[in-house]
């Protein structure tokens, strides 16, 4: 099983920036292979228009997918 995990880390402090959003995929052996990162300001109200915060959704975008179960597990960062 092969599963996509995105992580957030939160700056050091106010006057560091903005939170870093890495995306990646987890292998089953728990290896995480992050395949890029963006500015989390990117995924705000004020830049990215009416969106409304961040959200976990899966879909496919080709062919036929079935997905068994979706865990959202905070880490308490």
């Amino acid at each position: 099983m092969l599963g996509v995990r995105i992580s957030s880390t939160p700056p050091r402090d106010a006057r560091t920036g903005p939170d870093t959003v890495a995306l990646g995929v987890e292998e089953p052996d728990g290896t995480f292979t992050v395949l890029g990162t963006l500015d989390g300001r990117c995924l705000s109200t004020e830049v990215a228009g009416g969106f409304t915060g961040r959200v976990i959704g899966l879909y496919p975008s080709a062919g036929t997918v079935h997905f068994d179960w979706c865990d959202y597990e905070p880490l308490g960062l």
